[in-house]
């Protein structure tokens, strides 16, 4: 949910090497893949146990699912340019399955989109090409921006990762240049569910210029072509800004805007020409934050805006109401807030973050809902997190009304 973050961290680079500016860029930017595990050997582990409780209105039961999700991988060192990442990924249902995991034939009961697989989350051979230049083979996270095309959607307990390739280049003076070709998506449904693999032709060709004054600006284009549904092949092409700068009193100014055109493409039989855009600027006090915003995915009654390889529990509410765009669009208005506060009464931060919506479409102006979100977390000994988290969505013309929380453990080896 990108309101969370008011605006895009822009990390910067002043360190002396064209290999630092890679690392910088794998850890907060759009290659996210290993890590920048680069000269050490390392295991990964990850166990992360997930309450989540949903009660809403007809036509289904409530739910309730309890989870607990484990990763174990290994990086190597980097040997003559060349490193390897092998990472499986478990989730285990503990104790009854009271909920529909969206891939089982339990469908009395709501939604909770957390099945049980077994994968391999990520096999990675990353190659060092050139002290600017990297190749990325092999199944691997791809997070873009804010996540509002591709993302990992790592808030589910199946990571979403894609079977390509992906180069990055970094020759000119604080850009990133990256193409991918993604042949495959392992998206939070898992192998068993219809949608949960796809197979894929995809095409990005995306650029990033990162100022000094913290501008960071993106332009890309996004040629998708789904051979499991033709409903989800899209060529979409846009640009992002986001950012801050100082202002008077110790304040600061946050900014992100994109704007976007998603036409039809490949094995999709519709003809559709329709505008996705985002506005959304706010101010920044010391380690809080408040921002109001606006998101459009326009429709046309037919066809609407779809980001099916979204991290999705970034927008338009947590409560998940809204995981495929309604064919007369959606209008989302919000305010969003977040405090961040690191190093307090013996913990390693705590954050709280949330958000007020209101939803419309965008077509007919149509009224759809409302919705309140809430959440905290707490990390603590070096490894430890544990977030609570609420969603409520007041239904008007779409959807019923909903209500999610959200207990979590995570341990990060």
């Amino acid at each position: 949910m990108a309101h969370n973050r008011c605006s895009d961290r822009i990390r910067r680079d002043n360190g002396p090497s064209s290999r630092a500016k890679l690392i910088s860029i794998r850890r907060r930017g759009s290659v996210v893949v290993t890590l920048g595990y680069r000269r050490k050997r390392r295991a990964l582990g990850n166990l992360r146990y997930r309450f989540e409780q949903v009660d809403q209105s007809s036509p289904v039961r409530n739910a309730r699912a309890n989870t607990l999700r484990s990763r174990l991988g290994y990086a190597t060192g980097e040997w003559r340019g060349l490193s390897l990442l092998l990472e499986f990924e478990n989730n285990t249902h503990v104790g009854q399955d009271r909920f529909n995991d969206g891939s089982d034939p339990v469908t009395d009961r709501a939604v909770i989109i957390d099945p049980d697989p077994t994968e391999i989350n990520q096999a990675v051979l990353r190659i060092t090409a050139s002290k600017r230049t990297e190749i990325i083979a092999g199944r691997h996270r791809v997070v873009l921006d804010n996540e509002r095309f591709f993302g990992d959607a790592d808030f589910r307990q199946n990571q979403q990762t894609f079977d390509g390739v992906t180069l990055v280049n970094l020759a000119l003076p604080r850009t990133e240049l990256r193409y991918d070709h993604l042949s495959g998506a392992q998206g939070p449904l898992g192998s068993d569910s219809r949608r949960g693999s796809f197979n894929t032709d995809v095409d990005i060709f995306h650029a990033t210029y990162r100022a000094q004054s913290g501008l960071a600006a993106s332009a890309y284009g996004y040629f998708i072509d789904v051979d499991d549904d033709a409903s989800l092949s899209s060529r979409t092409i846009g640009a992002r800004v986001s950012g801050e700068h100082r202002a008077p009193k110790d304040l600061r100014v946050i900014y992100a805007a994109e704007i976007a055109r998603q036409s039809d493409f490949g094995n999709n039989s519709a003809s559709f020409s329709l505008d996705y855009y985002r506005v959304e600027p706010g101010l920044r006090a010391g380690d809080a934050s408040v921002s109001i915003g606006l998101e459009v995915l326009e429709g046309n009654g037919t066809n609407a805006v779809q980001t099916p390889f979204a991290t999705l529990q970034r927008f338009q509410g947590f409560a998940d109401v809204f995981t495929t765009t309604p064919t007369n669009g959606i209008e989302d208005r919000f305010l969003a807030f977040s405090y961040k506060k690191p190093r307090i009464a013996g913990l390693d931060s705590v954050r709280v973050w949330g958000a007020y919506h209101e939803f419309e479409a965008a077509q007919s102006n149509s009224r759809y809902g409302s919705e309140i979100d809430a959440a905290i977390a707490l990390s603590f000994l070096r490894h430890y997190r544990l977030t609570a988290k609420y969603a409520a969505y007041d239904s008007e013309r779409f959807a019923t009304n909903i209500e999610r929380i959200w207990l979590i453990l995570e341990i990060r080896l």
